[in-house]
């Protein structure tokens, strides 16, 4: 559908070919986004997760942008694969914050080491291509994952309430999993 979209879109503007691949992907792009923004919306609403998935949600998108990670083998299988993921994570986060909190630092510690050892983690169809882009990107998946540590470990100490840090932490480190290259694969295979 988004193919004859295109086409019709390019044919209609005069488009060049390449201008019409150009279209497809900016429109793949917006109906990946808000498919999964509505899901993650409605898998929130039916577990009431609201606040949890935001939490979960923030650091792990945030860091997605430049640490890269896994993909499935269409977009409407990462939809599923990341809406599905972020709302189990935010589920977790409302029934087991209190005996996740303790580990909150290691949650953090782990990520902060995987970005810093596997970022970025090239996309299938975006290989990286130079290793000046690729020390571009890591260093602003580092900046990115400090910030949302410091932030946490704040959050921590301050004794805020445990769902938040414990969502923020989940967040990162699932997103810090991604990268790890048999991961990466795996969801790229199975998916």
């Amino acid at each position: 559908m988004l193919k004859k979209m295109a086409a019709w879109l390019a044919t209609s503007q005069g488009l060049s070919a390449e201008d019409e691949e150009v279209l497809l992907y900016s429109l793949t792009i917006l109906t990946t986004t808000l498919g999964n923004i509505l899901g993650l919306a409605l898998l929130a609403w039916l577990l009431d997760t609201g606040w949890e998935t935001m939490a979960v949600t923030l650091p792990a998108v945030t860091l997605r942008m430049w640490a890269g990670g896994g993909h499935a083998t269409a977009p409407w299988r990462c939809v599923m694969v990341g809406t599905t993921v972020m709302a189990l994570l935010a589920w977790l986060t409302r029934t087991a914050s209190y005996w996740l909190e303790p580990v909150v630092p290691v949650l953090v510690i782990l990520a902060a080491l995987i970005t810093w050892r596997y970022a970025p983690a090239p996309a299938p169809n975006k290989p990286l291509s130079s290793r000046q882009q690729a020390d571009k990107l890591r260093r602003r998946a580092l900046i990115t994952l400090t910030f949302w540590a410091i932030i946490i470990f704040l959050f921590w100490l301050l004794a805020v309430p445990a769902w938040l840090t414990a969502g923020m932490a989940l967040g990162l480190f699932w997103q810090g999993l991604t990268v790890v290259p048999p991961v990466y694969h795996w969801l790229g295979k199975y998916f």
